[in-house]
């Protein structure tokens, strides 16, 4: 059960990938929830902490260049 004000708002302050579009040589990815400005960052190797700012906004997506080998997302919003 969820009720305002309670601990269950602080999901509301984790951005949520919604979509992935790939378009050739672009990735767009959109988000919701989250406190702006957010970070968008990737990683080759989601078992190393190398992750790698490629942008950041305070719209709930980003088109960024795609590289061509697999790639891990995630988005950081100012309060995680």
């Amino acid at each position: 059960m969820f009720v305002a004000g309670s601990a269950g708002d602080s999901a509301l302050k984790t951005p949520l990938i919604a979509g992935v579009t790939y378009n050739g040589n672009t990735v767009t990815l959109s988000w919701s929830n989250g406190v702006p400005p957010f970070t968008v960052q990737v990683n080759v190797n989601v078992a190393t902490t190398n992750w790698s700012n490629l942008g950041t906004t305070s719209n709930q997506s980003l088109t960024v260049p795609a590289s061509g080998s697999r790639s891990f997302f995630r988005i950081k919003g100012s309060s995680n």
